[in-house]
């Protein structure tokens, strides 16, 4: 085979969903501190606005989380809705705040993946690290653990999603990644 993807299992998920969850109540608790708090009438609207939509994205937060409904339903969109919200309210910092976390939760909750060519191995680090072959002292695929020897004493081992290894047939790889390494 010319080249191998393999992908990682993403460790940092369920910290990832705490943290949109506190994120997401913060947002309620803030837009309803303001609601309950304003004399002027065009700010208690749209706190009044925002309120109800940080009340829905809960909800909505619960139902992905928690049923295989809105499974497609990427919260990240309820990041920038309520960070335009923010900027309409004159809150220039809580609008950065939410558009940097939306940019982070996107970056952190995609699908990770190592691929080996021929030429290199592309690794998902911040930002995506580039080894060639020559760099790799000893490469191994065994029992849903990819673990990655480097000449200068660096070890990676992410642990592999099980449907991904079982896609690989993993003698095959592990031939491949030992001829690639005599190459060198």
């Amino acid at each position: 085979m010319e080249s191998y993807t393999i992908f990682l299992l993403n460790e940092k998920a369920k910290t990832y969903r705490y943290i949109t969850f506190f994120i997401l109540l913060f947002n309620c608790i803030a837009f309803g501190y303001i609601f309950f708090n304003t004399p002027d009438s065009r700010t208690e609207t749209l706190s009044r606005f925002g309120l109800f939509l940080s009340f829905i994205y809960i909800v909505m937060y619960f139902v992905k989380n928690y049923t295989k409904l809105l499974s497609r339903f990427k919260l990240e969109i309820s990041f920038i809705v309520l960070g335009i919200l923010w900027l309409v309210l004159g809150k220039v910092a809580f609008a950065l705040i939410l558009i940097l976390c939306t940019f982070l939760a996107v970056y952190s909750t995609r699908q990770q993946k190592v691929i080996f060519t021929k030429e290199k191995i592309i690794y998902p680090a911040f930002p995506p690290r580039t080894y060639l072959w020559n760099e790799v002292s000893n490469i191994v695929l065994k029992d849903d653990i990819l673990t990655i020897d480097m000449k200068n004493n660096k070890l990676l081992q992410p642990l592999v999603i099980a449907e991904s290894g079982s896609l690989i047939n993993t003698e095959e790889f592990n031939d491949f990644c030992r001829t690639m390494l005599q190459k060198q």
